[in-house]
């Protein structure tokens, strides 16, 4: 049996406890792999935002599923995306009552990611240097009217203890063609049915 590819997912699977990885390492043996004509995927739920700095050194070299699988990039280019029908988008909104302010959402588009003033956010699982990138790349609105885009994926953060809770009521009772996925250390990823990684 030949192997032709290596897909893993991200955290805590391929990154450490710390959410980094030894990229000297990581590029020996890509360089291994391609001599091999062997690929490697990074399959995550996480967005292109933050899987790009993260792979600076070796983007070009890689393939994505990201998003959920709501976004495919191989070898620097787009392949495809995913986006959530307009009135899936308002039905989600409507079932949260519009009061997004307390808990913390990122909006992940195809122009960019999006939250509402006011909004705290804390990425536990990734190095101060990346939170900070992440946060330039997050457009602040002032209110959910001001969201003009199409999404790939909408992103909820919570304690775990209440992801989960929020995450059951939520495939119990949203009528939609969304799913709430709990992606761990308290985020809820709503992402359409049948697209996931």
């Amino acid at each position: 049996m030949t192997i032709k590819v290596i897909a893993t997912d991200m955290d805590g699977t391929f990154l450490d406890d710390k959410g980094s990885y030894d990229k000297e390492r990581f590029s020996q043996i890509l360089d291994a792999m391609a001599a091999r004509d062997m690929h490697f995927v990074v399959a995550s739920g996480n967005s292109m935002s933050r899987l790009k700095p993260m792979f600076a050194e070796t983007f070009d070299r890689l393939h994505f599923v990201a998003e959920n699988g709501g976004q495919v990039v191989s070898y620097d280019k787009l392949l495809c995306q995913e986006f959530m029908g307009s009135n899936d988008v308002e039905n989600l909104l409507r079932y949260f009552n519009y009061d997004l302010l307390a808990k913390a959402t990122i909006f992940n588009g195809a122009q960019g990611y999006y939250m509402l003033k006011g909004s705290r956010v804390n990425f536990e699982m990734i190095t101060e240097e990346e939170q900070a990138t992440m946060e330039a790349s997050i457009q602040r609105l002032n209110g959910l009217e001001d969201l003009d885009d199409d999404f790939i994926k909408i992103t909820m953060l919570l304690s775990p203890e209440e992801a989960n809770q929020v995450s059951q009521a939520f495939n119990r009772d949203f009528d939609g063609n969304l799913v709430a996925v709990p992606s761990g250390f308290g985020a809820i990823d709503f992402i359409q049915k049948g697209v996931h990684t």
